[in-house]
This record gives C-alpha cells, sequence and structure tokens, in this order.
C-alpha cells in the first residue's frame, strides 16, 4: 500500500514537470516573414488567398489552429483573413503555403486589394490563433504589426 502511494506521487509529480516544460519552448517561436503570393476576389467583398509564411520553430513539430489575421496598409485594417490550421514541422526555419479566406474590411475597397499585391504600401498584419502540442496541450498566441 505503501509502494502504491510512492509510486502515484511520483507520477504526478513527473506528469506536473512535462506539462510545465512542454509549453515552454513554444515562446521562441517566430514568424520571420509573410508573403502575399495570391489574392483572388470570390465577390465584393471577399477573396481567396495564399500567403508564404516563414516560421522558425526551435520546438516540438505542431498545429495552429483557428488562425486569424487582418492585412494593414498604412496602419489601417484593409482585410480579414482566417485559416483552419497548420502544420509546422520541428526544430527548423521553414516556408509554409497558407491558404486563407477573407473579406475586405468595411470602408476599403478593391483598389485596397492592388496595393496589397503591387506591394508600394506599408503593409503589416496581425495574427492570433492557438498552437496545439503534441501532447494536446494548447496555448494561445498574438502577434501584432508583422511585416509583410
Amino acid at each position: 500500500w505503501y509502494l502504491c502511494k510512492v509510486m502515484r506521487k511520483w507520477i504526478i509529480a513527473v506528469l506536473a514537470v512535462a506539462l510545465c516544460c512542454s509549453c515552454e519552448p513554444y515562446k521562441d517561436l517566430k514568424i520571420t516573414s509573410v508573403k502575399i503570393e495570391s489574392l483572388n476576389p470570390t465577390s465584393l467583398r471577399s477573396m481567396d488567398a495564399v500567403l508564404v509564411v516563414e516560421i522558425y520553430n526551435p520546438s516540438y513539430s505542431f498545429t495552429l489552429q483557428d488562425l486569424q489575421g487582418v492585412l494593414k496598409i498604412d496602419g489601417v485594417s484593409v482585410a480579414q483573413l482566417s485559416c483552419p490550421q497548420v502544420q509546422v514541422k520541428a526544430n527548423r526555419l521553414e516556408k509554409y503555403k497558407v491558404e486563407a479566406s477573407g473579406t475586405i474590411c468595411q470602408g476599403a475597397g478593391l483598389s485596397a486589394l492592388g496595393a496589397l499585391l503591387s506591394g508600394t504600401s506599408d503593409i503589416k498584419a496581425d495574427a492570433s490563433g492557438t498552437i496545439r502540442g503534441p501532447l494536446g496541450i494548447k496555448r494561445a498566441f498574438d502577434y501584432k504589426d508583422i511585416d509583410i
């Protein structure tokens, strides 16, 4: 009986350490660049986009889920994009093609899409979502003013 109590405490301690340590490596995750590969209007207010996102991941493989983003030109929101998920590989700097759908923000027109494609303006993005690790642990993230 005493041995069972000791083993149970030991297992709980190991699991607690594993849970605490498993979230720590994701703090070093970096989005190093984002490029717009294509924008295809699907209606007057909606579009499909393909973004090339370069991610530095010095940690385990994981999934980015529930991705939401806002593209901004000179600080003004132009488009909102969303993407269901992206699989990120372990221990590398890699580019990922991210297929997203979105809408043009209120007050922005089709000329804003042209400015996004031409790249002549100061274009930045905000991105948020959830990191789901290999143990099923989730962690939210929120990046602001990523240069595009």
